[in-house]
C-alpha cells in the first residue's frame, strides 16, 4: 500500500492510486477459478506475484483493497450487492445470481462512504465517474511582505488598499443596529437548534435501529432494537418503564396505558382501548421471549414487527395526557440522561412502587411457563 499510494498528495488520490494500481497496473487478473482459502495468508497470495498470485474474483479484490486502505489511516467497509440488472421491458429490470458483486466503500470527512471499484475491467468494466476526474492542483498560500522598520519609510499604499481620509469617521449609533439584528438572528437561531435538537436525535435513533434490524439475521438483536424502541416510545411520554419485569409481565404495564385511535367516538383506556394494538403487543413479546429463552428461534419478519411497534406507540400516545403527547413530539426525554426528566415525573415514583414484588412474581411465572 505505501509503495503504491504513498506519493498521492491526499486520502482520496491515495485511494485512486490504490483502485488503478488492482485495476491496470499491478498485473492482476480477474477470475473465478482460485485456489480455495481465508485469512491472512490467503490475503498475502492473493497480493504476491508470481504464477498463482494476483489472479481472483470481486470479493478478494474488495477486501484487499479495503485492508491496504486501512493500513495507510483511512476507514474502509466491504459491501455486497449487485451490479447492473438487465433491462427485460419498460419498467422491469431482472437480477440475477450473475450480477453478484462485491466493492470497497472509503469513508471521508464531508463526503461520507464512498464507493470504489478495483476489480479488473473484465467483470466491472466501469470505474465510478469522480475517480476518474482530474483533481486541481493546491494553490500556493499567498505570502505576505514584511512591515517597513521603525526608521525605514512606508512606501506608501499598496495598490489594493483603498485611499482612506486623515480625519477619523465618526460612526453613528444607527450604524450599529445590524449587528444588533445579526445577534439576535444568531442567538434566536441557536435557540431554534437546541429545541429542535432532541427531536432530530430521537427521529435518527429510531431510523437507525431499523435499519440495523434489516441488517443483520441475528433474532436477539433484532428483538432488543424493537424493544428498547418501545421503551423509548414509552419514556418519551413521561412514563415510567417497568424495571425488573420479564417481558410477559411488562406486557400488562403497557397495555394499560393504551388509548383509543384519533377519531374514536368514546374515548377509552386500557388493554379494551385498542385490541389491534394489545394483539401487536402480545406478537412483540413472543418474540422477544423466543429471542432470549428459546434454543433457536425463526427468522424475524422486520417490516412486521416494526408495523406492531409503531402500532402499539400509536395506542401510548393515545392514552397519555395531551401535555405528555407534546413533549414526547418535540421534547423526546428519552435523548437526555435519565435524571434529568424523573425529577420532574411524578408517575415515576408511584409506578415504581411494588416492582421488586412484581419482578419476583413475573420470574416464578416466566419459569412455570418455560417448563411448559
Amino acid at each position: 500500500a505505501t509503495e503504491v499510494a504513498s506519493g498521492a498528495p491526499s486520502d482520496f488520490e491515495q485511494a485512486v492510486a490504490l483502485q488503478e494500481w488492482f485495476r491496470t497496473g499491478g498485473g492482476f487478473e480477474y477470475s473465478l477459478e482460485t485456489a480455495p482459502g481465508t485469512g491472512t495468508d490467503a490475503l498475502v497470495s492473493f497480493l504476491a506475484p508470481g504464477p498463482q498470485g494476483r489472479v481472483g474474483y470481486c470479493e478478494q479484490f474488495a477486501s484487499a483493497m479495503a485492508v491496504m486502505a486501512r493500513s495507510l489511516g483511512i476507514p474502509a467497509r466491504v459491501a455486497v450487492g449487485f451490479l447492473n440488472p438487465d433491462r427485460v421491458s419498460p419498467g422491469l429490470w431482472e437480477y440475477s445470481a450473475w450480477d453478484m458483486h462485491a466493492w470497497p466503500e472509503l469513508y471521508f470527512p464531508g463526503a461520507g462512504w464512498v464507493r470504489f471499484e478495483p476489480t479488473p475491467s473484465g467483470r466491472a468494466p466501469q470505474v465510478p465517474s469522480y475517480t476518474r476526474q482530474n483533481l486541481p492542483a493546491p494553490e500556493p498560500l499567498p505570502t505576505l511582505d514584511p512591515s517597513p522598520s521603525a526608521g525605514q519609510p512606508s512606501a506608501g499604499p499598496r495598490p489594493d488598499e483603498p485611499d482612506l481620509p486623515d480625519e477619523p469617521v465618526a460612526t453613528s449609533s444607527e450604524g450599529s443596529m445590524p449587528w444588533r439584528w445579526l445577534v439576535a438572528l444568531t442567538g434566536g437561531g441557536a435557540a431554534v437548534l437546541v429545541l429542535l435538537l432532541p427531536r432530530a436525535i430521537r427521529v435518527r435513533r429510531r431510523q437507525w435501529r431499523w435499519e440495523q434490524a434489516r441488517n443483520t439475521d441475528q433474532a436477539a438483536v433484532i428483538a432488543e432494537l424493537a424493544w428498547h424502541e418501545l421503551r423509548d416510545t414509552v419514556v418519551d411520554l413521561r412514563r415510567s418503564w417497568p424495571r425488573g419485569l420479564t417481558p410477559y409481565d411488562t406486557r400488562d404495564r403497557l397495555s394499560s396505558w393504551f388509548g383509543t385511535p384519533a377519531g374514536s367516538r368514546r374515548p377509552d383506556f386500557g388493554s379494551v382501548a385498542d385490541p389491534e394494538a394489545s394483539a401487536a403487543l402480545d406478537r412483540i413479546v413472543l418474540t422477544v421471549e423466543r429471542s432470549q429463552y428459546a434454543a433457536s428461534s425463526d427468522a424475524i419478519d422486520v417490516p412486521a414487527l416494526r408495523s406492531d411497534v409503531e402500532r402499539c406507540a400509536r395506542a401510548l400516545t393515545a392514552g397519555a395526557p395531551p401535555r405528555a403527547q407534546t413533549l414526547a413530539r418535540w421534547w423526546p426525554a428519552s435523548t437526555w440522561p435519565v435524571s434529568i426528566w424523573r425529577g420532574s415525573t411524578r408517575a415515576a415514583t408511584r409506578e415504581s412502587k411494588g416492582d421488586s414484588t412484581r419482578a419476583e412474581r413475573g420470574e416464578s411465572e416466566m419459569l412455570d411457563r418455560i417448563g411448559q
